[in-house]
C-alpha cells in the first residue's frame, strides 16, 4: 500500500448491506439514486491509530513512533490500523536508533516532550494522507438499532 497509487476498494460493513460510495454511505438496497444515509459516517485509520507525537526538525515535521510500538499499546487496533503503522516503519520512516537518540540528546532529556525515542519518524504530510484511509462506518449508539434494522431488511427485499 505505501508507496503505491493504487488504494484498497472502499468498503462495505454489515456482510455489504452498507456500501461506501464516493458521496456517502447507503444501504445497498437503495444505491439507485438515494442520498447517502447522514447518520453513518466514515471510520478512518486516524480513529483508531496510537496518538504519536510530532517532531519539528529543521528536515520537517514527523510523527515520531517508538520501537517498541505494537509491544506498548494500551488497547488493541484493528489489523488494517497496525497493518498501515508497520508498514511505515518498514519501507518509508527514517530509523531512529537507540545509540543515536541517547547522542543526539546528550542525556540532557531523559524524560519529557523533548526526550529524542529510538524508533521511526515518518513525514507528517504521508502520516495524514494514510491516516485518512476507510477501513469501515460508524454511527452513533442509539442509531444502531434503527440502522441494523434497516440493514438487514434490505437484505429481506431482495
Amino acid at each position: 500500500m505505501v508507496g503505491t497509487n493504487s488504494k484498497p476498494p472502499l468498503p462495505s460493513v454489515l456482510d455489504g448491506a452498507i456500501v461506501r460510495h464516493s458521496d456517502g454511505w447507503r444501504f445497498k438496497h437503495q444505491s439507485g439514486g438515494s442520498a447517502p444515509d447522514a447518520r453513518i459516517s466514515d471510520l478512518t485509520i486516524a480513529h483508531n491509530a496510537p496518538d504519536f507525537r510530532p517532531v519539528w526538525t529543521s528536515q520537517g515535521t514527523f510523527i515520531e513512533i517508538p520501537t517498541r510500538w505494537a509491544v506498548n499499546l494500551p488497547v488493541p487496533i484493528p489489523k488494517e490500523t497496525y497493518a498501515v503503522i508497520a508498514e511505515l516503519c518498514d519501507q518509508v520512516a527514517f530509523r531512529v536508533p537507540e545509540r543515536l537518540a541517547v547522542k543526539l540528546d546528550g542525556g540532557k532529556h531523559p524524560i519529557g516532550p523533548r526526550a529524542l525515542t529510538s524508533g521511526f519518524r515518518v513525514p507528517i504530510e504521508l502520516w495524514r494522507l494514510l491516516m485518512g484511509d476507510v477501513i469501515g462506518a460508524q454511527w452513533a449508539s442509539f442509531d444502531h438499532r434503527r440502522i441494523v434494522d434497516e440493514a438487514l431488511a434490505g437484505w429481506d427485499a431482495k
